[in-house]
């Protein structure tokens, strides 16, 4: 069943702002290895919400285009960065110039597409032969820490079923799982593993030259400890602090090491 989700100015300055400005380091360090190797003279920002990549990738294009279901970007300050702007549903059929893109981008997007496999055929028949697909989404296996963390209440012997059928590669279980959380997760249909988001490429056509996890916000954020502290007790926080500094690096290390917290991942597709 389509649900709706309003993708208004409040939810991409609010709902997402803060994983983008957590992301967008990461973002650009990887662009940057990407422009080493394709051009990007025509960039298209699928599923381009508010704009908040536009400035950076205007800075990289000569011609910048923005295609997105919300209206979001026409009250967005950031519009006047895109020299042509699209409204479509980038999971059904939409008309744009085939084979006329150098990259298509796409960050955090396809995650909230019912039909994913249209998505990146939609993608893969504007890129230009050659040209590449650098994009983002969430992760599959990082949501059980959800249920556990946010839905105590939700935790049952179903809602477990889903997640471990899931886990073992229903795509329906997914999705079902995921559904749980459709406000939390600001209108999420799926959450990918890296296998099935590289098979949806590989089925589409494309030729995944890289795909990796974004490890962008760690489990136990270790750099808050390390703050000067001066309150009360301040002698036996800093009594105890070295030991909670490496119990926090040795979680973080422990889910990175085994793919227990690994929310993001990148994949750079060639057409």
């Amino acid at each position: 069943m389509e649900r709706t989700f309003n993708y208004d100015n409040n939810y991409y300055d609010e709902g997402i702002g803060g994983f983008h400005k957590a992301s967008i380091l990461h973002i650009q360090a990887a662009f940057s290895k990407i422009k080493k190797t394709y051009p990007t003279n025509a960039i298209l920002d699928f599923g381009c919400g508010n704009g908040f990549h536009g400035a950076f990738l205007k800075s990289q294009a000569e011609q910048l285009s923005g295609v997105d279901y919300s209206d979001a970007i026409q009250l967005s300050s950031s519009k006047h960065h895109y020299d042509s702007l699209h409204k479509f549903d980038l999971g059904k059929d939409i008309v744009l110039p085939l084979n006329h893109f150098d990259m298509v981008f796409s960050i955090e997007v396809i995650e909230h597409v019912q039909d994913y496999r249209k998505f990146l055929r939609n993608a893969y028949e504007v890129l230009k032969p050659g040209g590449v697909m650098f994009l983002t989404t969430t992760t599959y296996f990082w949501s059980i820490f959800i249920l556990l963390a946010v839905y105590r209440r939700k935790t049952s012997v179903k809602t477990l079923y889903e997640y471990l059928r899931g886990l073992m590669g229903s795509e329906k279980y997914k999705t079902k799982f995921v559904l749980h959380f459709w406000d939390f997760f600001t209108g999420h249909y799926h959450g990918f593993s890296k296998g099935q988001i590289k098979n949806g490429f590989v089925e589409t056509g494309f030729k995944v030259r890289d795909i990796r996890y974004l490890y962008i916000q760690d489990v136990v954020p270790v750099y808050y400890f390390k703050q000067p502290y001066n309150g009360r007790f301040k002698w036996l926080v800093r009594m105890f602090l070295p030991i909670i500094i490496a119990l926090g690096n040795t979680i973080n290390f422990i889910c990175k090491r085994f793919h227990l917290y690994s929310p993001n991942v990148l994949v750079v597709a060639e057409k």
